[in-house]
């Protein structure tokens, strides 16, 4: 299986805080979210540590099953794993087959890990490598997850939250006849709400309350929102959130092509406008993706206006993983 990876931030001068794990017929990707620092007080760990980390715990497991190691010790810096023409790409990290596991019998049970049990044990191993030195409860990273996972002839895809799976197949030719897009968009509609609720709360709030915080209130309607019921889930140092994940599954065949994106990627589709699914897939598809990622950057810039009417962030990380026989 060949697989290819992109990663660029938003900005060259900013940090990724997107990651990439890659291991035998499996990719990862978590787009860390890019909260203010207010809302993780509690924790010293910046938001790309724990992308990174949540990416590779995620992986190991889904590969062969967590590796023995000291809870206490850092996580794994990120490596580089080929890419198309030969570069590298940053933010990325290769899982390896742990030893004790190449052999195949009861030690390499976690090959059979399903992927919501997998993501669960390492948001607990992510959350566990903290804990005692952050107080999470006060704040702590969070992120989204897209990923996917081949073995025994079967195609397994995981999404939580607003990272999307894409899976094409393609027709005589090669190219792409229909794809499919999965995603969970229900943190917007979540978020709205919420800060509909607390912008009423503090319209009613004498000047100087407790009600009226400093912390933007877009901020504060996300974390109230976030991994409860009625909210939107996500990956933070609670391994239930991982439940709530969609997961599929379809026989894998040479004509499929599937695609882990962050929501950075897919706005292509879902918010620019610049490309359908198909396109976007078949362009993945063909090794397409740099100029890809250049069309959503030139689209960004000339939707800037309109972005910033909105109060959104006009460029954002954006990561794909590609998965081709």
């Amino acid at each position: 299986m060949r697989i290819t990876t992109l990663t660029d931030p938003a900005a060259p001068d900013r940090t990724n805080e997107d990651a990439v794990a890659l291991g035998p017929d499996l990719a990862v990707v978590v787009d860390g979210a890019g909260l203010d620092k207010a809302m993780r007080r509690g924790c010293s760990h910046s938001v790309s540590w724990y992308s990174r980390t949540l990416a590779h715990e995620f992986a190991l497991r889904l590969a062969e099953g967590p590796e023995e190691h000291d809870e206490d010790a850092p996580a794994a810096s990120p490596g580089a794993v080929p890419a198309a023409g030969g570069g590298a790409v940053p933010a990325a990290v290769e899982v390896g087959v742990p030893a004790a596991a190449e052999g195949g019998g009861p030690e390499a049970a976690g090959r059979r890990l399903g992927m919501r049990e997998a993501l669960g044990g390492a948001i607990a191993a992510v959350r566990d490598r903290h804990a005692r030195t952050c107080d999470l409860a006060a704040g702590s990273p969070s992120g989204t997850v897209a990923a996917w996972r081949v073995r025994d002839r079967t195609l397994e895809t995981l999404v939580l939250c607003d990272a999307a799976i894409i899976v094409a197949r393609t027709d005589a030719e090669g190219s792409v006849a229909r794809a499919d897009l999965t995603t969970d968009l229900r943190v917007h509609d979540a978020v709205a709400a919420k800060r509909r609720e607390l912008a009423a709360r503090e319209e009613a709030a004498p000047v100087g309350s407790a009600a009226r915080e400093e912390i933007p209130l877009r901020f504060r309607a996300l974390d109230a929102a976030r991994n409860v019921e009625d909210g939107f889930w996500c990956a933070h140092h609670d391994p239930a959130a991982a439940e709530h994940a969609i997961v599929q599954q379809l026989p894998w065949s040479d004509e499929l092509c599937v695609i882990a994106a962050s929501d950075g990627a897919v706005r292509a589709i879902l918010e620019l406008g610049t490309h359908t699914v198909e396109e976007f897939a078949d362009a993945c598809a063909h090794g397409g993706e740099d100029v890809l990622a250049s069309d959503i950057r030139a689209e960004e810039d000339r939707q800037l206006d309109r972005y910033r009417a909105r109060g959104a962030k006009v460029h954002d990380d954006l990561t794909l993983a590609i998965g081709r026989p």
